[in-house]
């Protein structure tokens, strides 16, 4: 009876700890494609590079890498040229509207030195350029009017509700998808900022939908999902970039695939395009 009483407060404790899930994972282990370095060295967003950040982790996750001497597509010189940053880079977006996996070297030559492609500076150095790439596209598109007013319609022909998103999300080959986000970001003073944002979401082995974040890239992040009359709300919160803040966002979206086609079915009907001929 006294080793039973001794026993009782070592059991309670025990019985106590299983319910709280102390020291046991109270979440789920984050999904395998979270470990992909890809996502684990996603650069930080900085100058408005979110797409560039985005569309090189994205491609390059759901891309294969080239093989010994193995052509890409029809050109045969094709395969040494993807080593020079530019010509991958260039690959990269214009894969964004969803048609053609990227095929990408395992190194990529910058200043003179080979890297491999997984390394924070190659990662960095891509998406600056496919950054750029956008963003010249982007503003010869809205500087038009006519071709302005498309881009707005497809930036906000938002995914109706969570059953689309699994949809779009679970007809992707890794499950994970770029989304273009039109909402707002809470700062810890209750300021709220209007905000334009592209992110990664990605439906977890458990189904759980995560985000992959540029403003607090190397991990997934938890988020909420909620329909609303005008369309399918996300939002989570994390850290945001290097501030030392946390914030809030939340975020009706459009799928990657209406609003790159859109943009880029503009931008190759106006002249002075260094991506697309008119």
């Amino acid at each position: 009876m006294a080793l039973c009483r001794q026993l009782l407060p070592i059991l309670v404790l025990l019985l106590g700890q299983l319910a709280l899930g102390i020291g046991h994972a109270q979440q789920p282990s984050p999904p395998a494609i979270a470990e992909s370095p890809f996502l684990q060295h996603m650069p930080v967003n900085s100058e408005r590079r979110c797409v560039g950040v985005c569309a090189v982790s994205e491609a390059l996750l759901e891309g294969r890498p080239q093989t010994g001497d193995e052509p890409v597509g029809d050109d045969p010189a094709a395969s040494s040229r993807l080593h020079d940053p530019a010509v991958l880079a260039h690959a990269i977006y214009v894969s964004l509207t969803g048609e053609t996996p990227v095929t990408y070297p395992r190194t990529v030559r910058i200043n003179g030195e080979s890297l491999p492609i997984e390394s924070p500076s190659v990662m960095v150095h891509l998406s600056t350029l496919v950054a750029d790439m956008y963003r010249a596209d982007f503003q010869r598109v809205t500087a038009s009017s006519d071709h302005a007013y498309q881009l707005a319609l497809a930036q906000r022909r938002f995914v109706p509700d969570g059953t689309a998103l699994l949809a779009m999300l679970r007809g992707d080959p890794d499950r994970t998808a770029i989304f273009i986000g039109t909402g707002e970001r809470t700062f810890p003073d209750g300021h709220l900022r209007p905000t334009y944002h592209a992110f990664l979401l990605s439906e977890a082995e458990d189904g759980r939908i995560l985000v992959f974040d540029p403003n607090a890239p190397g991990q997934p992040w938890p988020c909420t999902i909620r329909n609303t009359p005008r369309g399918v709300q996300v939002a989570w919160t994390s850290p945001y970039r290097d501030t030392g803040q946390t914030t809030h966002q939340q975020y009706r979206i459009a799928g990657q695939q209406q609003y790159f086609r859109t943009l880029f079915a503009s931008a190759r009907r106006l002249p002075g395009s260094a991506t697309f001929s008119p």
